[in-house]
């Protein structure tokens, strides 16, 4: 069967097959926008272009913005993640923010961060393990080399640097367990040998890996003929990898890649559609809300031009039920380059599914 039969029974068996969406809302605090590296592709996050002075979120603003999600949503089950940034360096707050929340004896909270590893410590390591965090995401982007040159350090001192960011990892995955850790990897033109560090993170320790191509605007585009071939014949070697170490138990997901599996087996209800501004707030370090971390401080028009580009591009797209439509912030960071962006989650699917049709 040809990939365009193969998704269009698939839409059909989809109809029926869907199940209800579960909510499961959550808020981005942003308690920094201090980071201690420097990484080639950022562009948004720890962008300070029109802010005076670096500055970090205080309890009362976290406080604040817990209340204020707790009331928006009506909800007394809610998850928190840490953001920045880089979170660590804003690392009293966490300890502030869970015992307060853990005093809330009539709501339910759980919690997670996303950190470079950097400052990881012994402190923060046993405080994750002993509350109620369900997810670690390290950001890491592959080896020593491709570290330097994507994530190089502010205060850099060469190699050093980079091998105590990797015995925090070790110790980390030892202490805490390797189920809720996930080591994210972003690939841009520079960093396309997608295998060679999928492996480097397994031998790492890794067992949860997510892939994510660099979306920053007019820095490091992937929109090129030559790094497009090399990523679809990457993507196609992980595919096999992927099915070779899920069956073996080295790896437990690889994103995109699990969902996209899940989806087309019809195996997992919780993959779900974008939920900013209705299942999930961000909030900045001054306390300001947004729908999404990854739309932190854009303008309502920005906002609408995104949404109407991906509701009349992928409305009618056979592919829709599947990638579920592109991120929000994804569209609004990429700006004309979101026709890149939806090539590249075809170009996974579209090996999935050849993958699947030769092995069943």
């Amino acid at each position: 069967m040809d990939i365009e039969n193969f998704l269009i029974n698939f839409n059909k068996e989809n109809q029926i097959k869907q199940k209800e969406k579960i909510k499961r809302y959550r808020i981005w605090l942003n308690i920094t926008d201090i980071c201690d590296l420097s990484c080639i592709y950022c562009s948004s996050f720890c962008d300070l272009k029109g802010k005076k002075v670096k500055t970090m979120m205080d309890f009362e603003t976290a406080k604040k913005s817990i209340h204020n999600a707790l009331d928006e949503f009506n909800t007394k089950k809610l998850k928190i993640c840490f953001f920045g940034g880089e979170p660590l360096l804003n690392e009293k707050l966490i300890y502030e923010v869970v015992e307060y929340c853990n005093s809330l004896k009539d709501y339910n909270f759980t919690f997670s961060i996303s950190t470079n590893a950097l400052k990881l410590n012994d402190k923060i390591i046993d405080f994750i393990s002993k509350n109620n965090f369900d997810s670690v995401q390290i950001s890491i982007d592959g080896n020593y080399e491709v570290q330097n040159k994507q994530r190089p350090i502010i205060d850099s001192k060469g190699k050093q640097h980079y091998y105590s960011i990797e015995n925090n990892i070790k110790k980390l995955l030892e202490k805490v367990d390797n189920k809720i850790i996930t080591a994210r990897a972003t690939f841009t033109p520079y960093s396309l040998e997608l295998v060679e560090t999928f492996k480097y993170l397994v031998n790492l320790g890794f067992k949860k890996i997510h892939f994510e191509p660099n979306i920053s605007r007019e820095k490091l585009s992937l929109n090129n003929k030559e790094y497009l071939e090399k990523l679809q014949e990457q993507i196609t070697e992980l595919v096999k990898i992927f099915f070779e170490y899920i069956k073996s138990g080295k790896i437990i997901r690889m994103v995109p890649l699990s969902n996209y599996y899940d989806i087309l087996t019809f195996n997992n209800s919780l993959v779900h559609n974008c939920e900013a501004g209705i299942c999930r707030f961000a909030y900045d370090v001054d306390g300001k809300r947004s729908p999404c971390h990854m739309v932190k401080g854009a303008k309502k028009s920005q906002l609408e031009t995104a949404i109407k580009k991906r509701d009349t591009v992928c409305k009618d797209c056979l592919y829709n039920n599947i990638c579920q439509g592109l991120c929000l912030g994804a569209i609004y960071y990429a700006e004309n380059d979101y026709k890149l962006l939806c090539n590249i989650q075809k170009m996974y699917i579209n090996a999935m599914i050849e993958y699947m049709n030769k092995n069943k």
